[in-house]
């Protein structure tokens, strides 16, 4: 596979499409990121105190500004997420290699923030589906972490189905795992 850095693939299944983040996405990524619902479920440890809650378009252009900017110095990949029957972009998930920890090996951060109206179990398994086929190769990881509250039925119901096991070393609350099937 190429490098996601140099040309972000486009990849798909039968109910979903994620494809690099464009500036383009703005007015219809605001109604997720406006999406009081969706927030709750958005994994936004480590970010600076960002809670991706957008209610102006000019909120949203500048956080995409931000995640192309950190595409661009390869610090993480922010990709949407396109209902192949609606056409809709209905979230973002991002990716990127965290590197060695004690327990887990080289292991992936995952984040999937969908609008609620498609916080379902069919729609993240599809995610997870294109996840699990595609990014262990494309980011060089061994594992992908991801979060998932409690109140997160839906969410836990496709990580379980998927085979993400819930992450009880370094005190990683909310955090569920897979580790890589594949030979690479």
């Amino acid at each position: 596979m190429e490098n996601i850095y140099e040309k972000c693939p486009v990849l798909k299944n039968d109910l979903i499409t994620i494809r690099k983040l464009d500036i383009n996405d703005a007015e219809e990524l605001l109604k997720c990121y406006s999406d009081e619902e969706a927030i709750k479920f958005f994994n936004s440890d480590n970010c600076h105190g960002d809670d991706f809650h957008f209610t102006t378009l000019k909120q949203m252009t500048d956080a995409i500004n931000g995640w192309l900017y950190c595409y661009n110095i390869k610090d993480f990949v922010r990709m949407t997420i396109i209902n192949n029957d609606s056409k809709e972009k209905i979230g973002t998930v991002e990716m990127f290699n965290r590197g060695q920890a004690e327990c887990y090996g080289v292991h992936g951060v995952l984040r999937i923030d969908i609008r609620s109206s498609f916080e379902k179990e069919n729609i993240i398994s599809s995610i997870l589906d294109i996840v699990d086929n595609n990014f262990y190769e494309l980011f060089n990881v061994d594992f992908i972490m991801t979060k998932a509250v409690n109140d997160a039925n839906e969410r836990i119901k496709a990580l379980t189905k998927s085979g993400y096991k819930k992450a009880v070393k370094f005190e990683l609350e909310d955090y569920y795992y897979k580790k890589c099937t594949n030979i690479r």
